[in-house]
Order: C-alpha cells, then structure tokens, then sequence
C-alpha cells in the first residue's frame, strides 16, 4: 500500500488529546466486525477450514473467545451493547416463510437460548440466494433492522425492523415521487440505542431530478409513527448513528457537497439533530476517509478505507486525520506495523466513550509475507496484559493440489496483548522442534519457494523441495505478558485410496434386515458412497417397501428386503487425492426361508400356505399388488430349490 501522505505532513496539524499513557494493543485473533460499548468485547468471524465454514465468535477481555456455533454466510455481524445478543446472516436451513433453505435470512444468538433463525417479512420472497439481510441491533438487543425481498421473486426489496420481544416484523415508510411512484428498495443500516431513529436509504426515479439512485434517508418514531426524511437527493450514504440518536455519520454524494459545503470532494459528515432538523457538518480531511462507526454521544467517528481515521472536535483542530498519525501523538510506536486495511474500512469500532478504538492492522515484519490482524486500541493505555491464548489451532490437512500461490497453508488464530510475535517449527524426528525460516522471498509461484509466513500467523509450504512436501507442524505465540504453543498439526502426504475391507455377498430372507461393510487404505479422510447396480443409493424409503440408512458411511443398512432389492452393491471410497470402487457384492433372497429362521423346511411351507390360504398381503412374494397363484408357484419353485 502506498502512503498519499507523510505522518511527518500530518503531525505539523495543530494536535491537541488528553494526557494519556501510551496506548495499548489486544489482538482479538479473529476477522473483528463490532465491539461492545465497553470496548471490553468484540464480535467477528473465525475461519474453520475443517468444514469449511466462518463461525460467529465473541471474545472478552480476560476470557478469551467463544464461538457461539452460529455459521455466518454473508453480511454484516452486529451484537447489543453487552455482546449478549448478536446478529448476522446465514442459509435458512428451517426453510422459513417457506422459502428455499439454500437462501440466506437473519439470525440471532444468545447464551440463554442458542442460535434462532428468524425468518423473513411475512410476504418475503428472494432474490436468487438472497431472501432477507440484517445489518445492525440496538443496544438493549431487542431491535434489528434490515432489508427484504417481498411480494414476488426479486420483488421489491424494504427496510424493515424487527421486534424479539413480539416477533413481530414492521416495514419502515416508503418514499413516493411526484408522479406517485412508491421507492423501487428501502433499506435500513443502523439503529439508535431505544429503537427510535434507523437510517439507511431508498431508491427511485426522480422526475423533477431526473435520474435513478439510492438516496440517504432517516426514519423517526415521533409519538408512535415513523417519519422519513431524505437526507440527501441526489445519493451519498449514512453508515451509523449514534446511541442517543441525534447524530449521524455518512457521505454526501458529490452534487450535495457541492451545494452544501462548496466542494465536491466526498469527505465524511456529521448531521446533528437540532430538535427541527438534521444538520451537516463537515468533519475534513481527505476522501479516503470513509466514516464507519460513532460513539455513544456523537463525539467521536473512526473509519477509513485504506488507513484509518478519527475524528473529535478537540484533536487536530476539529478535522478528521489520520489514525496512525494521531496514535504516534500518543507515544505509539509499532515498527512494521501499520494500523491500516489492505482492502476494507481500517476503523471498525469504538467504545461508547471513545477511548477504545477497534482497528485492523496490516503486519510486514515478516519479509517474505504481509499478513492483516484485527484488534482493540486503548487510547488511555489502562487496559490490563492480555494473556496469550489460542482461538483455533492449526488445521491438519492432506497434500493435494496446492495453490499455485499459496502452496499449502496452516493458519493460527491467537489473541492477547500485542503485538504478538509468532514462530512456526517443524518436529524434525521425533519430540524435536526446529524453528522455520523463510527462503526465495521474491518468488511468486509456490513451486519455486520452500517457506515463507515462517514469522506469520500464516504459515505456507511450498513444492521446491521434495522432501518438504509433508510434515507436523506447530506454531509458538508470544504477547507482551508471555507465550503458548499451539497443537500440531500434520501435513501428510497424499496417495489414492485403497479398499481395506471389500463387502461380501448376503442371502437373506423377505423382511430381514442386511449390512454391507467397506473400508479405505492410504492417507486422508474418507467418503463414502454406496451404490446399487451403479446407481448412488440416499437414505430414506426406496419406494419398494425396504429403507437404506448410511448411504455415506461405512456400513450400508438396508431394512425390510424383498425381491426388488436383489442386486449387485458397491462403494465408491473417495480421499482428496482420488477414489476407488470396492468389488460389488450380491444381495440374494432366500424366499423359501419363509419364517426367517435361516432354515429351509416344512415350517417354511405351513408358514407361507396359511398366509396363501387367507389371502394375506404377506403372501405376495412377487410383489405384484395380488396373491394368486404366480405367489405359488415362484414359492414352490424356491422352496424345491432349497432356497
């Protein structure tokens, strides 16, 4: 990333803070979305690649991270203001408002109760995966607020907010033009603490301006109904509002800036609630700076695409400047690490008394590899030492096909007073670890490198050397106030698979449960698929009377057989390097062995003659939907055979 600017530019700004200790570092040791207004407590996202899922994660200082169990598929994720309620949006795997559970609607969850999937408005509909997006919770966690298809397939889409105490979803007012035409999308972004002021936006055709746009908008609940106020016509955005709701932070689009405030530069804007109306003020500074979050009382706004920035009305003369310039103001001083985002919004978050800061940071100590971590700034510096812990240890995984880039990749997500310091070791023979080290730095591909990330909390094995290609490997943390280790894990050498154990044929009667059994040889986890007469099997009814159960697992079960179930079955055993078909293995019935008994005689006989004789469903052994004589006879002929 390049700088547009110098600190040293930047520091000459008239600056002025509160005397306060150097500012201090916690890495939260996962993808950072929100914080509580304690600063205390911050909610994101941790990557399992073990199921290939993010997972929903809070984590506290002085007790580490807890995934709530919740997976996370798309938008944002937001939590009240003690972190015991939280939002985000995931498949609608319950199919709710009867729609396809392959679409993404909101959830919520809380310790008490779990995670809880509420659904869509009640005339919601979707719009290829999308059905119904939240974006934020007050802070008591009793309101959410969003936007949803409605009516009809890629429909109208509306702004919305959501009651958990009622359950009860209510649809905010829609904007209409001259010419009556009702807003084509509304949605809301941010809420006030009490639930009374949501911003976000609509978008229509205007006549009278004569073009197409979403349009920054307000709602306010004044004595129990919803006013809107367009905020800006010709576009721009509004991002957050404060707690008490009487200040707003966005952009104006370029036409709005120019009539406003005599530029059409895009620079961040504070509106403020005068008791009559929303008025904007211009907080400075560059376009970069994109606003994101707001504290409690309005006082301070943070954000940034690229570098961080922060704004309060005594610092810098009351224009917005640089995170990392005004951090170095305070005594910061990290080398090689640069509070800033590689492709995002650097400010995330701050405490309801802007003293705390959530941030992401962009990590180069490492030569050969640039690495991001997101984690809580404490300007006053009062917050305690952090232990070290691990979130998620490494993954262990088999070697396929490695990224041509990448190669193959272990990760480690650690938190604790930072910056933390990390060294990947590989067991070199048993018990022993040796530190790794980087090599090839300037190359790209990973066929032309061996390490690099070895100082990361990414670590990367290239395919230069041979030898390489496999391992166990581990990783040591160290924060300011000490360091852990985290478990080993194995890069293993890929071969196909194998059949271990080949299925063997069964002879059964009708009625009778039977297995097959199968297993894999050679390295990695296994999948299974059985197959009958080389058709995939799936669990459930087979339409002819019988069931299957553990279609992909190693045990096949097919309960109440009959005729229709003589067959040939095979597995398919699949590994991430290839698959293999076990021999096929016959399912024969023994329709003589009428009682089951596993022999053939004159009980058999009796057996299926008093059955015969009363025209019982039982006797059907051809399962034609009669008992008549073509049951006879296939009986007589399998019982004169033995079986």
């Amino acid at each position: 990333m390049t700088r547009t600017r110098t600190v040293a530019a930047l520091l000459s700004a008239l600056i002025t803070s509160a005397a306060w200790a150097q500012p201090t570092l916690v890495v939260t040791g996962m993808i950072s979305e929100d914080m509580t207004s304690d600063g205390r407590g911050v909610i994101g996202l941790i990557y399992n690649g073990a199921v290939g899922r993010y997972y929903v994660t809070r984590y506290f200082l002085g007790s580490g991270a807890e995934n709530t169990g919740g997976d996370w598929e798309d938008g944002r994720t937001r939590a009240s203001d003690d972190g015991m309620m939280i939002m985000w949006g995931t498949r609608n795997r319950q199919g709710m408002g009867g729609l396809p559970t392959s679409g993404n609607t909101p959830h919520l969850w809380n310790p008490a109760t779990g995670v809880e999937n509420i659904g869509t408005l009640p005339n919601g509909n979707k719009c290829d995966a999308f059905q119904n997006s939240a974006n934020d919770i007050s802070a008591d966690g009793r309101y959410v607020v969003g936007g949803a298809y409605t009516e009809r397939v890629c429909g109208p889409y509306r702004a919305w907010v959501y009651d958990t105490m009622t359950g009860e979803y209510e649809v905010l007012p829609v904007s209409v033009t001259q010419d009556g035409t009702t807003a084509r999308a509304t949605r809301a972004d941010s809420i006030s603490a009490d639930g009374t002021v949501v911003i976000g936006y609509d978008e229509n055709f205007s006549d009278d301006l004569g073009f197409s746009a979403r349009r920054a908008v307000v709602w306010r609940k004044v004595a129990g109904v919803w006013e809107q106020t367009l905020i800006d016509p010709f576009g721009g955005e509004l991002v957050a509002v404060s707690a008490d709701g009487n200040h707003i932070v966005g952009r104006y689009s370029e036409d709005a800036m120019d009539l406003v405030f005599g530029t059409t530069s895009r620079l961040p804007v504070r509106w403020n609630w005068d008791g009559n109306e929303w008025v904007p003020q211009n907080l400075g500074g560059d376009t970069s700076m994109v606003p994101y979050a707001i504290s409690a009382d309005g006082g301070t706004v943070v954000g940034g695409q690229g570098y961080g920035f922060i704004w309060r009305a005594d610092i810098n003369g009351g224009v917005a400047m640089e995170l990392n310039a005004y951090l170095s103001t305070l005594g910061w001083s990290i080398p090689d690490i640069t509070l800033a985002s590689y492709f995002g919004i650097a400010g995330l978050g701050v405490s309801a008394d802007g003293t705390k800061i959530l941030a992401s940071f962009l990590d180069e100590r490492d030569p050969c590899l640039m690495t991001g971590f997101s984690g809580i700034v404490d300007l006053t510096g009062s917050t305690p030492c952090e232990p070290v812990r691990i979130n998620l240890d490494p993954l262990s995984q088999v070697n396929t096909a490695p990224d041509q880039v990448y190669g193959d990749t272990f990760n480690v997500f650690a938190s604790g007073s930072g910056p933390l310091n990390y060294q990947w070791q590989e067991e070199t023979s048993p018990g022993v670890w040796t530190n790794l080290a980087d090599d090839n730095c300037s190359k790209v591909l990973s066929k032309d490198f061996d390490i690099k990330g070895a100082t990361t909390s990414q670590l990367r094995i290239g395919r230069k050397t041979p030898s390489n290609w496999g391992g166990t490997y581990r990783c040591v943390v160290t924060g300011v106030c000490g360091n852990v280790t985290s478990a080993p894990a194995t890069l293993a050498l890929c071969s196909p698979p194998g059949v271990a154990e080949q299925p063997q044929d069964v002879s059964a009667a009708a009625g009778d449960t039977v297995t097959f059994d199968a297993a894999g040889s050679g390295g990695g986890l296994y999948s299974f698929q059985w197959r009958r007469n080389g058709t995939p099997l799936a669990d459930g009814p087979t339409g002819t009377g019988s069931i299957v159960a553990g279609f992909d697992l190693p045990t096949l079960t097919v309960s109440n057989i009959s005729a229709a179930d003589v067959a040939l079955y095979d597995c398919v055993i699949t590994n991430p390097c290839d698959d293999v078909t076990t021999a096929p293995a016959s399912l024969m019935l023994c329709l003589a062995d009428f009682d089951g008994n596993g022999f053939v005689n004159g009980d058999d006989y009796d057996a299926f003659a008093t059955l015969f004789d009363i025209a019982d469903s039982g006797a059907d052994i051809n399962h034609d939907g009669f008992v008549n004589g073509d049951d006879y006879d296939l009986f007589a002929e399998h019982f004169d055979a033995g079986c």
